[in-house]
């Protein structure tokens, strides 16, 4: 049976966790919009958002891998059953999130 490393597994979680925060501040930076506290809210939030599909993911991945050992067909495993519930759950976050657009609060908006 193949053990994955902690340290590795964090690593490779960066990426997906960091990429949308680093989008986040490039479209910040390109308005040149000031962060201040609201704004490190926002980023906490989607920062949150990332990780809890990462917690998803690789906790089924874990799961599949100390079952069948495979790393390949652990990967289709978890995808196939966390996927659309990552997806879901995100979506309904971000449009959750996209009716503060309206709000006259300008701090909020």
């Amino acid at each position: 049976m193949v053990r994955s490393n902690p340290f590795k597994m964090v690593l490779i979680a960066l990426v997906p966790n960091g990429f949308p925060l680093l989008v986040a501040g490039a479209i910040l930076g390109y308005a040149h919009i000031k962060i201040d506290a609201s704004i490190s809210i926002i980023f906490a939030m989607g920062y949150v958002i990332a990780v809890d599909d990462t917690i998803y993911f690789f906790g089924k991945f874990r799961y599949e891998q100390q079952m069948s050992g495979d790393v390949k067909q652990s990967i289709l495993l978890s995808l196939n059953s966390t996927g659309k519930a990552m997806i879901l759950s995100s979506l309904i976050l971000f449009f959750g999130f996209l009716i503060l657009l309206t709000s006259p609060f300008r701090e909020t908006y």
